[in-house]
């Protein structure tokens, strides 16, 4: 089992290490990097009352309100998912299904 165990947590490190970030001007970050610098923009926002707003489709729609919760009721971010159906189907109906 501790081969197993050894096995997946390398297999995620090569993941993660084999993630490319870039930012502003195609500046490249490492993995490690990126992390931090979206954690501090995170908290920085939310300092000065900003909001983030999570977007998913079909199954990531769920993790995007979970994710939207969870930074609200864990780390007092406000936050929101845009997934909300009639939303969704408002915009569509009233500007067309290629704006939602």
């Amino acid at each position: 089992m501790k081969k197993d165990i050894s096995g997946y947590f390398s297999a995620l490190k090569g993941l993660f290490d084999g993630v490319a970030v870039t930012g502003t001007g195609a500046k490249e970050y490492g993995f490690y990097e990126a992390v931090e610098k979206a954690v501090r923009t995170l908290t920085e926002s939310a300092s000065r009352g900003g909001k983030v707003l999570f977007i998913g489709n079909g199954a990531s729609a769920s993790i995007s309100s979970h994710m939207a919760i969870d930074f609200w009721k864990n780390a007092g971010i406000r936050a929101m998912a845009f997934n909300d159906s009639s939303l969704l189907t408002c915009i569509s109906n009233d500007f067309g299904y290629k704006h939602v």
